[in-house]
């Protein structure tokens, strides 16, 4: 695949997201008859974003100006009965604009129905069918003291801490003397020498290195997360309501399944639904470079991963919800 071909691949990953977005809007304007006033309330400036990214799915990927719609109709139907109410006034476009300027009211909301008494926020995910949904991007050194507040993790936290920059240091070292570069500091020497910074580009006889980074970080995790489960189950289900993309308990996650053969969508499914925090933790699994946890409604995939480049020691758990569905 070439570069070109990457780079469309992913506009397009961010462009169907947000289409999707206003095109659901759309369907659920039409079916509450709120069309006009849906219209008079996007701004030029929107509707000419939507209007490029319109432009470019039509020009790159055609077969889904036809299938986006389709299953934008199928899906705002499925919120209306599931909601089971049409008294809205207003519906509003969140997006990734909003989260931008940092607005709280709305939070991990994509779209609000606003209603005379009740106003109903909606975290929509376009998703292919047994594949996992990205929620959260959690700093790793925070990730304990700010999602598992209600349990004492600071020491955990403060040794997890030492570990990142220990390990860190390991990594670069044996990096460095791989590579036959002069170590210094991290990978200040690595960077004046021009070295490749993306994880994906490293060859395989340095990308060991960084694996093990990875795997020295994600069984600490791991391990923490056994003795949180073990200390107070109930708690620590509660506590995951963040990183599955559920901190606002009011939030209806909608996540619209698809199947894709021969650029068209098939067997698609519409799960409208809120995170039951009082559901049980089947089990855990411990895998290379991640661990999943597995609830009874989804399954929470924690991942070890670099903020941008790998030579930073800005590192995150990325966070991925897999729902289980019948």
């Amino acid at each position: 695949m070439s570069s070109s071909d990457i780079s469309q691949l992913a506009l397009l990953n961010e462009y169907k997201g947000s289409l999707f977005e206003y095109l659901v809007s759309l369907k659920l304007a039409e079916q509450l008859d709120l069309s006009l006033s849906f219209y008079n309330s996007m701004s030029e400036n929107q509707l000419s974003i939507f209007e490029q990214q319109e432009s470019f799915v039509r020009n790159f990927f055609p077969n889904l100006v036809y299938e986006l719609p389709k299953l934008a109709g199928t899906t705002a139907n499925k919120i209306l009965i599931d909601l089971g109410t049409k008294d809205i006034d207003r519906i509003i476009i969140v997006g990734k604009s909003m989260a931008s300027n940092n607005t709280e009211s709305y939070s991990e909301a994509d779209i609000v129905l606003v209603g005379p008494i009740k106003s109903y926020n909606l975290s929509l995910k376009l998703a292919k069918k047994q594949s996992f949904v990205n929620t959260k991007s959690a700093g790793i050194k925070s990730f304990f003291s700010k999602y598992f507040v209600d349990f004492n993790v600071d020491p955990i936290q403060a040794k997890l801490n030492s570990l990142v920059d220990n390990a860190f240091e390991k990594m670069a070292m044996n990096m460095h003397h791989e590579a036959d570069i002069e170590y210094s500091n991290g990978f200040e020497n690595w960077e004046l020498e021009n070295q490749v910074v993306l994880p994906g580009k490293l060859p395989d006889d340095l990308k060991v290195f960084l694996y093990q980074y990875y795997s020295i970080l994600n069984n600490y995790i791991y391990e923490n997360i056994l003795k949180l489960i073990e200390l107070d189950q109930e708690m620590f289900v509660k506590s995951c309501a963040a990183l599955i993309g559920h901190s606002q308990g009011d939030l209806i996650s909608v996540i619209s399944f698809y199947e894709q053969k021969d650029d068209l969508f098939v067997k698609t499914e519409t799960l409208v639904t809120k995170f039951d925090t009082n559901q049980k933790i089947l089990d855990v699994k411990l895998r290379d470079n991640s661990f999943d946890i597995i609830f009874e409604t989804l399954i929470l995939q924690l991942r070890i991963k670099p903020m941008n480049k790998f030579t930073s020691k800005s590192y995150k758990v990325n966070c991925a919800v897999k729902f289980l569905t019948n």
